[in-house]
């Protein structure tokens, strides 16, 4: 995933991460305390990115 990619961008602002794993399958983290606030706008992002 690229840095610049509106779903890294998002991860970046709340604090979280990447890793990519078991032959590609890409796994996210984020802090606890913001992952409701993080899966809405990632929801979002991606809806935008699948039309």
């Amino acid at each position: 995933m690229d840095n610049e990619e509106p779903l890294a961008v998002l991860v970046h602002r709340f604090d979280g991460g990447w890793e990519t794993v078991a032959g590609g399958m890409l796994t996210l983290s984020v802090p606890a305390g913001v992952a409701t606030d993080f899966a809405r706008e990632a929801e979002a992002v991606l809806l935008g990115t699948l039309e």
